[in-house]
C-alpha cells in the first residue's frame, strides 16, 4: 500500500473532526441568537456573530429554555459538562431552589435533592416562604398543564415572592381569553427583568396589556423572596426586598 493511500483515512478523520467542530460553533451561535430573540440577554451586546461563553450558554439555557427545547443545549455539550456546570454555577443558589430541584429530578439523576445539595455545596435547601408549587420526584408531573396558560417550567422560574400575584395574573388572562374566545393563546415567556416581572404572549390587545402591566407594577412593589411589601432594592441586579429579606451582605 502506498504512503498516500495510508494517509487518506487519517485526512478523512481530520476533515470530519473539523466539520464537527464547525457545526458545534454554528449551533452555539444559533442558540445565542435564539436566547437573545427570547429577550433574556438584555444585558449583552449581541450581533449576528456573537457566541456566549460555554458557561454562560449552559446556565442561560438551563434557566430559560422550556422542557421541549432542552435538546438544544444537550446537542451541543456533553451531558457531563452540562451537569458539572449546573453543579458549580447554579446549584449553590438560594434564589433558584425550585428551578434547581426540577433540573435535578428531570435531567441530572438526583433523587434526594436536599442531601445532594448538602453533600455538594455544604448547605441544605433553604426554607421556601409562600411557595405555591411543590416539586414531586415524578418527572411526568412537570409536563401537565396545572397552571393557566403558562407551563410549570415557566412558572417555577419566577421569584418565590411573586408566585402568588403571578398566578392571579395568569388566571385573569385565562378568564379574559376564554371569555373572548381567543384561540391558541399561550405565554411565550415569563420572567423577571430590572426588578419587574415581564410576560410575553402570543396575542396582545389593550386588555391583555393592562393585565400584564398591572401585574408587572405589583411585582416591583413585592418582595421577591417572601411576597411582603418591598421596601428596599438591590443595585446592579435590581430586585425588590422587604426589610427582613434584604440581603445586607451584598453591601
Amino acid at each position: 500500500m502506498s504512503k498516500n493511500k495510508q494517509q487518506e483515512p487519517h485526512k478523512q478523520n481530520e476533515i470530519k473532526t473539523i466539520k464537527k467542530h464547525e457545526d458545534i460553533i454554528e449551533k452555539k451561535r444559533e442558540l445565542t441568537q435564539y436566547l437573545y430573540d427570547m429577550g433574556v440577554l438584555w444585558s449583552y451586546r449581541i450581533d449576528v456573530d456573537t457566541i456566549l461563553s460555554d458557561k454562560e450558554l449552559i446556565v442561560t439555557s438551563l434557566t430559560y429554555l422550556d422542557l421541549e427545547e432542552m435538546d438544544l443545549i444537550f446537542d451541543i455539550f456533553p451531558y457531563k459538562t452540562v451537569r458539572q456546570t449546573w453543579i458549580e454555577e447554579m446549584l449553590p443558589s438560594e434564589y433558584d431552589t425550585v428551578l434547581n430541584k426540577m433540573l435535578a429530578y428531570i435531567y441530572f439523576g438526583v433523587k434526594n435533592f436536599n442531601d445532594f445539595r448538602k453533600k455538594v455545596c455544604g448547605k441544605k435547601e433553604e426554607k421556601i416562604i409562600n411557595a405555591n408549587i411543590e416539586m414531586p420526584p415524578q418527572t411526568e408531573l412537570f409536563t401537565e398543564k396545572k397552571i393557566p396558560l403558562a407551563s410549570p417550567y415557566q412558572f417555577v422560574r419566577m421569584p418565590e415572592g411573586w408566585k402568588s400575584c403571578t398566578l392571579n395574573m395568569l388566571h385573569k388572562l385565562n378568564d379574559y381569553v376564554v371569555g373572548k374566545g381567543i384561540k391558541d393563546f399561550t405565554i411565550r415567556d415569563l420572567g423577571e427583568k430590572l426588578g419587574h416581572g415581564y410576560c410575553k404572549t402570543s396575542f396582545y390587545d389593550d386588555a391583555i396589556h393592562n393585565i400584564i402591566e398591572e401585574w408587572s407594577a405589583d411585582t416591583y412593589k413585592t418582595c421577591c423572596r417572601c411576597g411582603n411589601l418591598a421596601t428596599k432594592y438591590t443595585r446592579d441586579w435590581i430586585r425588590p426586598y422587604c426589610d427582613k429579606c434584604f440581603p445586607k451582605k451584598w453591601f
